[in-house]
């Protein structure tokens, strides 16, 4: 899609959904550029209180239908974000959001190490539902979980 017709499709969102979509743009070039250059205690404000497996909380409700609209936005933001937005970024800025519409979610943290490389990976997750970063989990090992 040409840079003209995303303005224009921009332009007709209703405002509600452009202030959302704004504010997915802000918070996702915020946390990639502190993923980026800073270090990983420095952004554990934004993370939340780590917790283990055992104390996960799944049973609770949230609404739907705001979770889903901070889902699409955050995927619609990171495409017009001149560099490529990766699964960290779009899952703490999915907990920045979230968060201020008091929903509870899970920021898990994984690793997989293969030959001689190692791999990380983000994923969020609300109630029993992996909302962002959901492939590949298999293969990473958590390492940490922040509520």
């Amino acid at each position: 899609m040409s840079l003209i017709k995303k303005i224009k499709k921009i332009i007709n969102l209703p405002f509600k959904e452009k202030k959302l979509l704004t504010e997915c743009i802000i918070t996702l070039v915020k946390t990639s550029l502190l993923i980026e250059f800073f270090p990983l205690k420095w952004i554990k404000r934004e993370l939340g209180a780590p917790v283990t497996n055992a104390n996960i909380d799944n049973n609770y409700s949230y609404d739907e239908i705001i979770v889903k609209q901070i889902i699409k936005n955050i995927y619609r933001a990171s495409k017009l974000i001149p560099w490529k937005i990766k699964c960290h970024p779009q899952a703490l800025t999915g907990k920045i959001l979230l968060k201020k519409n008091k929903i509870n979610s899970y920021l898990y943290l994984g690793l997989n190490k293969d030959n001689y490389s190692l791999h990380a990976h983000a994923w969020l997750k609300v109630g029993n539902r992996i909302i962002i970063g959901n492939n590949n989990l298999e293969q990473f090992k958590i390492i940490n979980i922040f509520r």
